[in-house]
């Protein structure tokens, strides 16, 4: 078994996979993995159908849905499905065989969770339970990781805390299947990492400590669980009867994505990840959801609904990353493909964005092989492809 590495950046965006579908028109592919699909039923909804299958093409993945939005009155709704969500058997001379991709089913959003938590610790805030610009020390008294006397819960929302990525450590990376993890066993291992790599405040570094950390501060503050407080006051006033903390046994309601790692990513050949519970990322990115459920988050976190006004601001207060021209907000990106998030947990990629008065969200069945890493994360490459057709219309 090989050393793997988890999709932690996923602020990157696979432009140069864009390049390469605008060079070939977005032509489609020649497989037969949408031959199974109904045809699509007006110019638009066609042009989607084919830049979406030409994205699989390329990267060769198992299958990916989306659904384009264009809110108000006079808006439309597309939902595009492409290649398949359970794979039979792995691609022969390019061609695989399984379940056709079906858009309404559920998947792993990975860190468009962030978002989630975000929302979660800015209700804390409203409730005066906690102050975002206050030390975590004052919530974590014991809290092992340098600096956490000067890092403040601001710091964690917009990743600038200085603390070392958990993800990225020894530990972690030998190990497949990842053990279960709990928030105080995350910390304890981001503590063992060493020095800060940068005072608080002075730069940013995407990080999925931050989000744990931020998790057991929610625990301690409001004596839950993550997930019954997640439920309660996140899922449930946003009215997501289909998003949910996922279970420790990793199962999902029906139906399903299953997840697939492409050779390289864990092993020399394809891995299903599916029944990996997400437990090594929890805060960050354990939750599942549908693409219908992202559309109505992308509302609430667009338009208003679960904060207050100066807390939405917040929200959207953003920080240069110095990344491809990305801001970084609380749990939230301002970027070249819009305003939103994606996510990448092995086997399942998800991205969520606002562009030009369309609303995108999509999820992929796989993550971007890592000898071939210039095309980024596969569900961007897929958002990217839909907005370069809807710019046409």
């Amino acid at each position: 078994m090989r050393r793997w590495r988890v999709f932690f950046r996923t602020w990157v965006v696979a432009s140069s996979l864009l390049f390469g579908l605008l060079s070939l028109g977005l032509t489609g592919c020649d497989d037969d993995s949408s031959s199974v699909l109904p045809a699509p039923d007006d110019e638009l909804e066609l042009a989607l159908q084919t830049a979406v299958d030409s994205v699989l093409a390329v990267l060769e993945l198992p299958g990916a849905a989306a659904m384009v939005v264009q809110p108000g009155e006079d808006g439309a709704e597309y939902e595009i499905a492409s290649g398949f969500m359970v794979v039979d058997s792995f691609p022969t001379e390019d061609e695989w065989s399984g379940t056709p991709m079906d858009p309404s089913a559920f998947t792993r959003i990975g860190s468009v969770s962030k978002s989630f938590t975000a929302v979660l610790i800015l209700h804390i805030a409203e409730q005066g339970l906690l102050e975002l610009d206050t030390p975590v020390t004052a919530y974590l008294p014991d809290c092992p990781l340098p600096n956490a006397d000067h890092v403040t819960v601001r710091h964690l929302l917009q990743m600038r805390s200085g603390w070392p990525e958990y993800l990225a450590s020894d530990e972690f990376q030998s190990t497949w299947p990842p053990v279960e993890y709990s928030f105080d066993s995350i910390i304890a291992l981001a503590a063992s990492m060493g020095p800060a790599l940068f005072a608080p405040g002075e730069q940013w570094m995407y990080c999925n400590t931050n989000y744990a950390v931020l998790g057991k501060i929610a625990e301690e503050v409001m004596g839950q669980r993550y997930g019954v407080l997640m439920r309660d006051y996140v899922l449930t006033p946003a009215g997501l009867t289909d998003t949910y903390s996922a279970s420790h046994d990793g199962s999902m309601p029906s139906p399903y994505l299953h997840g697939y790692a492409p050779p390289g990513v864990i092993d020399a050949e394809w891995v299903e990840t599916t029944d990996v519970a997400p437990d090594y990322v929890l805060a960050s990115g354990n939750l599942v959801s549908t693409l219908a459920d992202l559309q109505t988050w992308l509302s609430v976190i667009r338009d208003g609904g679960l904060l207050s006004a100066e807390s939405m601001d917040q929200l959207w207060d953003t920080v240069p990353t110095g990344v491809n021209g990305f801001e970084y907000g609380m749990g939230v990106v301002d970027s070249p493909l819009g305003f939103g998030h994606n996510g990448s947990i092995v086997g399942y990629q998800t991205a969520l964005y606002e562009w030009n008065g369309w609303r995108i969200a999509v999820m992929v069945n796989g993550n971007t092989r890592l000898d071939d890493p210039e095309h980024g994360v596969s569900a961007d490459a897929v958002v990217e492809a839909i907005e370069a057709v809807l710019a046409e219309y």
